[in-house]
């Protein structure tokens, strides 16, 4: 049996990482997330958020999910067109960044072929299309 000691403990850690998911929901990074509940770094307030999120039942993680998605497609939207109005490097990768994001969300992971990671984001993408392709014509 858990100590009051430990029980108060689990009680904040639980506490800490459900405002650490609505913080996520509310649009907050996860450095802004480590820093508003003191967490080391951001990498501990992802941790914190993929943790409670084991916990939520499934509707609300597939409407953070859809949360997610929605977000991502309005950024997708904002750095195309600013791909399209000036060539900006720094779009084209926010755009390759936001497709490798939509793709986890979506469920795809990066082929891997002979061992080794797929060799570039071009080949994951068109490995990811011909999956979904293929699962579409076998529906």
């Amino acid at each position: 049996m858990a100590s009051p000691k430990q029980t108060r403990q689990r009680f904040t850690v639980a506490e800490r990482r459900n405002q650490a998911v609505a913080m996520r929901i509310d649009g907050a990074t996860y450095d802004q997330i480590a820093t508003r509940l003191g967490y080391a770094n951001r990498s501990g307030a992802f941790k914190a958020v993929n943790e409670a999120l084991k916990d939520v039942p499934r509707e609300n993680v597939e409407e953070y999910r859809h949360l997610q998605i929605e977000r991502l497609e309005r950024v997708l939207g904002t750095q195309f067109a600013r791909l399209d109005d000036s060539g900006d490097p720094a779009a084209a990768n926010a755009v390759l960044r936001v497709l490798e994001a939509l793709d986890r969300y979506h469920g795809f992971k990066p082929v891997d072929t002979a061992g080794n990671a797929a060799s570039s984001l071009l080949d994951t993408l068109i490995a990811n299309s011909r999956a979904a392709l293929e699962r579409a014509s076998t529906d």
